[in-house]
């Protein structure tokens, strides 16, 4: 029995390619959210309407979420874990052992944390919502996702054409863009690059300019030498970056002081 690749296994594994070749340790680094839309925009609602039931639709409504970074991550951090025992004694059974271990212990206080809230306050309400108005995150994407589907009740349903030209255009420049770097070896652009910031650039293209500036000068002013003599240093401004966003400002954020939750860290 033949056996079918699941889609969102591709979305996962076209992530975890930027994540190894760009090395961005991003969770929107490709069209999130789109996998939904390129078919409603190519095919058009009505196509998915054609017994008259909205059940598929709904369904794409409901799973929506999984298109929106978090479930291609997984893979992506799989990838690393498994990259980080070359040259080191950790096994990648052991690696493999630990990921299941923090994947039980995840699920197990996520629910918790979520569900004993929810219960207590309710989730429409919590972070300064509404009962009609929910106040987070997930309770406002879910709304949108159901206010689309709504909307399309009163359509035609027709594909979107101008759309449906603009990904058509965007694959075969991007293909492009990868026979001409494949071609001409000094071809400076990259496919994923024009990925990523037509996708979620704005916070990208400052970092990527600066790390490519601070590269060529160090190369050029000592060599591979210093290059390599400087690598810890950049090592080190991740580690802290990392440890800074992703730890340290949640956990001060979660004491209530303002100065923390007014300024966002969007850690991803």
């Amino acid at each position: 029995m033949k056996e079918e690749a699941h889609p969102l296994s591709g979305v996962g594994g076209g992530h975890t390619r930027i994540r190894a070749e760009a090395g961005a340790p991003m969770i929107w680094l490709f069209p999130w959210a789109n996998n939904k839309n390129v078919l409603l925009q190519v095919f058009g609602g009505r196509y998915f309407m054609r017994d008259g039931s909205f059940r598929t639709l709904s369904v794409m409504a409901s799973l929506a979420f999984l298109a929106r970074g978090y479930y291609p991550q997984f893979m992506a951090y799989q990838l690393e874990g498994f990259k980080l025992t070359e040259g080191t004694r950790v096994s990648a059974r052991q690696v493999a052992l630990a990921i299941m271990l923090a994947l039980l212990i995840g699920l197990v206080i996520g629910y918790w944390m979520h569900l004993t809230t929810y219960y207590e306050y309710g989730a429409n309400i919590l972070e300064g919502g509404t009962p009609e108005w929910g106040g987070t995150r997930g309770a406002a994407l879910i709304r949108q996702e159901y206010n689309r589907l709504h909307g399309l009740l009163g359509s035609t349903g027709a594909p979107d054409v101008p759309r449906s030209i603009a990904v058509g255009f965007g694959f075969v420049f991007a293909l492009g863009i990868a026979v001409l770097r494949r071609s001409i070896l000094s071809f400076p652009l990259h496919p994923l690059g024009y990925a990523m910031v037509t996708a979620y650039g704005d916070p990208l293209w400052g970092a990527f300019l600066s790390a490519w500036i601070i590269k060529k000068s160090v190369i050029r002013l000592g060599g591979i030498g210093l290059y390599r003599r400087l690598i810890p240093l950049f090592l080190g401004i991740t580690l802290g970056h990392f440890f800074t966003a992703g730890i340290l400002w949640g956990i001060l954020g979660t004491m209530g002081e303002e100065v923390f939750r007014g300024y966002g860290v969007w850690f991803g």
